[in-house]
């Protein structure tokens, strides 16, 4: 099956047919110039003057015209969502390939070798070079993910994607004679270091002394009639703009649903403030129960940046299998790398992960687990000290194998919990990251697991997980905290600590008479709008002058209470308010992307977290996906794992099985 689809990828015409094709099964055979441009389904109630929609009816029939949940809705509603950001990496790749009347040079896989360099950037014809299936494909400049279109040094093959290309110029070009003893540069730089940083970060060509742009040639996966049948297409989704205010994932929402909407989450903001104690800072969080949103509410509530808390998962999530016992039967003798929050998250070493999980609960309950014997020789004395003057945790585990190979029942157990499955689970409809098909190695979006032992978030503390901000959206459940710490807070959670435990007496609570908000963790969550002023307010008291790095994505800060409080100072409610969440076991946080966020963990915890890609929040996404590609080359956020670019292209193109399409042709 591979050889066979190597086959179809090898032929021009097998390309844009097979991988090219929109999510239509009707275009004709005979006519592909056409393929990409076949006509966009339309749903019925929302064509204008009797628009087409003669490929695909995305509407099943009903009484009123359309179905409030209409099969195919979701197609539409990801590209009509995604439309705007899809638009500039078009622009991009029209402004590469050239004139539209100039016709690609097809070569096969390898064939770029030893192109001669005379032919340069400019002179030379757009060279149409088939996918790579099983690999990602990076520009050696910033590590961003190359959708199509790219550079390629006739001489060495180095690939620069239009970005970079249009950032270099000759003049950054360092002349310098280099040692053929010692391969180095001799002599002072001879460059305009200032014209273009980044393409220095290239390096020497390996078969001159420097790159020159004249070296380079063009080179396409696709041909600029493809992107402007794209760009048509895209034009189509837009003419649907005016409607976006009322559009959602469920279909369009009448003035009645609308005003039922605004009345549930002002019923829902005003629970949340009697509930829970805020700062003037902190802005109202949504906590909701299973069952007390819509997914067309959600939609609304994730597209204006809400923060959103889903309660009650626990009994889902089946306690039992994430309590420390647990892991210490099962996987206690394997080596795990530990963190020290105390350090900057620097590496302990590594432990066996019983020695971990031995203290979690704040005491040795789980002496008897273990053979006191051979304590000395395990190193776990020297590891019990480490424990009782750090704040350790584990992060990304496990690290390298998938989540759901490695703990089946874990797994299965954490899908059935994930709030809004649409969004949420990898083949959701609204989870942009199933678009990008197998055969181009989707991003890894977990889950994974990060357990720590409380901390503290006052004046001198360092939390658990400094202020950062992911690639994409995200929901972080968690699935245990110390009992303990539950008890001495009256936080009740069946399965883990209830009054009943204690035969219901209520000075068994260690006297705890205060009623003030308190969870086994606590986020802090800052719109995208106030991540500037973080900036420049971390750097300023932070950094020492030093402004090579990125305040953010460093994520070497912690923001303690008095810092936050001086944040809210100095840039006022607009840009310095943060969503402040109380989670224990059983609740479901979920974080917009583009939002800088940090956690502190109170309580020993264990939790799941899952990214997935709203059409809702692309353009955040975008946002970072630009902001990493300026990071240094070391910086371990300078790849660009997420391959948003790709993931919008195969969204409008319309997402295909691959092997199908070349079993058919076969036949």
């Amino acid at each position: 099956m591979v050889t066979k689809l190597h086959a179809v990828l090898n032929n021009g015409e097998e390309f844009v047919r097979y991988l090219l094709v929109p999510m239509f099964e009707s275009v004709s055979h005979e006519n592909m110039s056409k393929l990409i441009v076949a006509p966009l389904a339309i749903p019925a109630p929302l064509a204008e003057n009797g628009g087409e929609h003669n490929d695909v009816d995305l509407y099943s029939s009903s009484n009123d015209g359309y179905d409030r949940k209409p099969a195919g809705w979701s197609t539409f509603y990801n590209m009509f969502m995604t439309a705007g950001t899809l638009q500039p990496t078009l622009d991009m790749l029209s402004k590469v390939l050239g004139p539209s009347d100039e016709i690609p040079t097809y070569v096969g896989d390898g064939a770029l070798y030893g192109v001669h360099p005379q032919l340069g950037c400019s002179a030379a014809p757009c060279i149409y070079r088939p996918l790579t299936l099983g690999s990602r494909q990076f520009c050696d400049i910033c590590r961003t993910s190359i959708l199509s279109t790219y550079y390629s040094c006739a001489m060495c093959m180095q690939e620069v994607c239009p970005r970079c290309f249009a950032e270099w110029d000759d003049s950054c070009t360092d002349t310098r004679i280099i040692d053929p003893n010692t391969q180095e540069y001799e002599g002072p730089k001879r460059y305009n270091i200032n014209s273009c940083k980044r393409m220095l970060r290239s390096g020497r060509c390996q078969f001159s002394a420097s790159h020159k742009r004249q070296q380079f040639i063009r080179v396409s996966q696709f041909v600029r009639k493809d992107v402007e049948r794209m760009r048509e297409k895209l034009k189509q989704v837009l003419s649907f703009e005016h409607m976006s205010p009322n559009i959602d994932c469920g279909g369009i929402l009448g003035e009645e649903d609308l005003r039922h909407f605004h009345t549930k989450r002002a019923q829902i903001h005003q629970r949340t403030r009697r509930t829970y104690a805020h700062e003037p800072w902190e802005l109202p969080v949504i906590y909701v129960d299973p069952d007390e949103l819509t997914t067309e509410e959600f939609s609304r509530l994730w597209r204006g940046g809400e923060v959103v808390v889903v309660r009650g998962l626990l009994p889902l999530l089946d306690s039992t299998l994430w309590k420390p016992d647990w892991w210490i039967k099962k996987f206690g003798f394997e080596m795990v790398n530990v963190l020290d929050c105390n350090r900057d998250a620097e590496p302990v070493g590594e432990w066996p992960l019983r020695d971990f999980y031995r203290l979690f609960d704040g005491e040795d309950s789980y002496a008897h687990m273990f053979d006191e014997s051979m304590e000395e020789a395990s190193g776990w004395k020297q590891n019990k000290q480490r424990v009782k003057k750090s704040i350790l945790k584990l992060k990304d585990w496990p690290p390298a194998e998938d989540f759901q190979t490695r703990l089946p029942d874990h797994f299965a157990r954490f899908m059935d919990a994930l709030p809004f499955p649409e969004y949420t689970q990898r083949a959701g409809a609204f989870n942009l990251a199933n678009q990008l098909p197998p055969e181009f190695l989707p991003p890894d979006l977990g889950p994974k697991m990060y357990c720590a032992y409380g901390s503290s978030d006052g004046e001198g503390g360092v939390g658990t997980t400094n202020l950062h901000c992911d690639m994409a959206d995200a929901v972080n459940i968690m699935a245990y905290a110390a009992p303990q710490y539950l008890r001495a807070h009256g936080i009740e959670v069946p399965g883990l600590w209830t009054r009943k435990d204690d035969g219901g007496d209520m000075t068994a609570v260690d006297g705890h008479a205060d009623k003030s908000p308190t969870g086994a963790a606590v986020w802090d969550i800052y719109t995208p709008e106030a991540v500037a002023n973080l900036r420049e307010y971390i750097r300023e008291t932070q950094y020492s002058g030093d402004t090579t790095g990125d305040p953010i994505h460093d994520q070497g800060t912690f923001l303690t209470y008095p810092m936050r409080k001086e944040i809210y100072e100095r840039y006022g409610s607009a840009g310095g308010s943060c969503y402040r969440i109380y989670q224990n076991p059983g609740d479901a946080v979920f974080v917009p992307a583009g939002c800088a966020h940090q956690v502190c963990n109170y309580a020993s915890a264990v939790k799941i977290a899952m990214d997935f890609v709203s059409p809702e929040r692309v353009e955040h996404c975008r946002r970072l996906t630009s902001e990493f590609r300026q990071l240094k080359n070391s910086h371990p956020r300078n790849h660009d794992l997420l391959q948003l670019n790709s993931i919008m292209w195969w969204t409008f193109a319309g997402r295909q099985d691959l092997q199908t399409k070349s079993k058919k042709n076969s036949s």
